[in-house]
């Protein structure tokens, strides 16, 4: 079921528009909770009790592995109900989510805090009330900021280089190539405009 999750959230993550994914997102809600609950009847060993035996059941240990893989309710074995709680979190974030899209849709939603949501990947010149916070410190919050936008750049390109240099692989290498390209660039990359970067 994580696989079903992952392709579900790559269609959402390759849907710019924010109307279309607000109107597809009560269906991805719906499907995720619909799972959750089967997925719990399948710890609470539910269609074991309805039926006598499930025609996957095995003692072939493979056979086992996929089930248990799989999620699959068997009379061997139980489930690990533990796996549920990230589903439930993941459940729970898609209805805080979809309460933000019915936030949204209200006539008055320029009202409502939290700025607004239109796309960041348009260049745009930045506005007279847009503050610098990396030369000008104004609060601890911009300490913060400057702490987590210039020095977790270094570090996350020095964790991709240590796992680069930490196994002998075509991709291990292509990490290693990348993070020396990404340290030649510098925090220049923080300004350059997003076709140059991309051509890059």
């Amino acid at each position: 079921l994580s696989v079903l999750y992952l392709l579900l959230m790559l269609i959402f993550l390759f849907t710019h528009r924010r109307d279309i994914c607000s109107r597809l997102w009560p269906a991805y809600m719906t499907l995720l909770g619909t799972l959750l609950v089967i997925q719990y009847a399948a710890c609470s060993q539910i269609p074991s009790i309805l039926v006598e035996s499930l025609p996957w059941d095995s003692t072939d240990n493979e056979t086992i592995r996929l089930q248990q893989w799989l999620y699959l309710p068997s009379t061997s074995y139980q489930p690990d109900p533990r796996k549920l709680i990230v589903d439930f979190l993941q459940f729970m974030l898609v209805a805080a989510q979809w309460r933000v899209f019915k936030l949204e849709q209200r006539p008055n939603s320029d009202s409502y805090g939290g700025g607004s949501n239109f796309p960041v990947l348009i260049d745009t010149l930045p506005g007279p009330n847009d503050r610098d916070f990396i030369s000008t410190k104004e609060s601890y919050l911009d300490y913060l900021r400057h702490a987590v936008f210039y020095w977790f750049y270094w570090l996350s390109l020095a964790i991709v280089f240590a796992t680069g240099v930490s196994w002998i692989t075509l991709f291990c290498l292509g990490y290693m190539i990348l993070s020396f390209i990404y340290l030649w660039m510098g925090q220049n990359v923080m300004i350059r405009r997003r076709a140059n970067l991309l051509a890059s």
